[in-house]
């Protein structure tokens, strides 16, 4: 009885999520007005990522409700969270909208009050490549103000094309390709030099590392639990790679760093396995799509991403070095 109680009141909020999508998508989303010149939204081929998420966790779910007891509540509950999360970003996908006007963008983000972001208001845009999950391989705009990120476009996301030039007409942003508008302009970003920085994950890399290794600890937990058969015994071997992998992951998210300053780059990557190198003794640079390789002679010191903070300090200091920057694809 309890496991159909527990069933019902999980489709019973997941309808009510729904409801409440369709609702907020009428009552908040205006139609196109005569001085808007185009309704953005975001490709459906992010639902490829989302879905087969939804389904995995629907599974482990369904998993949990057969074994329903104290232990496997508390499993039910997480992996059912993360599957409302991922019916969120699918929701999320179909219903976003933004309003190109002549000198602003407008948003509409689900659940959320309408954003209007006027162009004369933005201090620079940064356009630069994308490293998600997915969408990796693509161009993001970044709009800042006051030093504060207030939107960020993919590539993706149908009038993207159209936003950049509007931006680029304005020269707010700091590197764009060449387009169809004659108009545009190609303007490279200036990086200030900084003598002394540190390099390491940005803020949501590290909440994102911590926030999965308990996921994968639960999961983990969750399968030993399971009766022994061929298949699951096949999941469980799959799982202790995968845990050692998380490990990996987080113990690079807690103490991986790299210190630079006027003369010397120090790359720490557990406490007290601290290695120190003066810049000079770095010899070549291998910059790839998403990180760059550090060379001392022969040996390797460093791969470091580019989306890792204060990449760009780093990167126009190795400029400004007799390091040799290999570009390779």
């Amino acid at each position: 009885m309890h496991k159909m109680i527990v069933s019902i009141t999980a489709v019973i909020i997941i309808l009510i999520l729904l409801l409440a999508s369709y609702l907020w998508y009428k009552c908040c989303v205006p139609s196109s007005s005569n001085d808007v010149l185009y309704v953005m939204h975001i490709s459906r081929s992010r639902l490829v990522i989302i879905i087969p998420g939804i389904i995995f966790f629907l599974i482990m779910d369904i998993l949990s409700l057969i074994n329903l007891d104290s232990q496997f509540f508390v499993a039910f509950v997480v992996f059912y969270l993360f599957m409302l999360l991922n019916i969120y970003s699918c929701t999320l996908t179909l219903l976003w909208r933004g309003m190109i006007r002549e000198d602003s963008l407008t948003t509409y983000t689900l659940f959320l009050p309408a954003k209007e972001i006027r162009f004369y208001e933005i201090d620079f845009v940064h356009y630069k490549d994308n490293h998600t999950l997915g969408l990796s391989g693509q161009k993001t705009l970044v709009g800042y103000r006051d030093r504060k990120k207030i939107f960020s476009i993919e590539e993706d996301v149908y009038g993207f094309q159209l936003l950049c030039a509007l931006l680029c007409k304005r020269n707010k942003v700091d590197y764009a390709p060449v387009m169809e508008n004659p108009e545009t302009e190609r303007t490279m970003p200036h990086v200030p030099l900084v003598e002394d920085f540190s390099v390491a994950l940005k803020t949501e890399d590290k909440i994102r590392s911590w926030f999965s290794f308990p996921l994968i600890l639960l999961f983990f937990y969750f399968l030993f639990q399971l009766a022994e058969s061929t298949w699951v015994l096949f999941l469980q071997i799959a799982s202790v790679c995968l845990l050692l992998l998380f490990i990996q992951d987080l113990f690079h998210a807690l103490f991986w760093k790299v210190t630079v300053d006027f003369h010397t780059i120090s790359i720490r990557k557990f406490p007290g396995m601290v290695k120190t190198y003066e810049i000079r003794q770095i010899t070549k640079v291998d910059e790839l799509e998403h990180f760059i390789v550090l060379y001392a002679g022969q040996k390797k010191i460093a791969k470091i991403a580019k989306t890792d903070k204060n990449f760009q300090n780093l990167f126009e200091r190795l400029l400004r070095s007799d390091a040799e920057i290999y570009r390779k694809k």
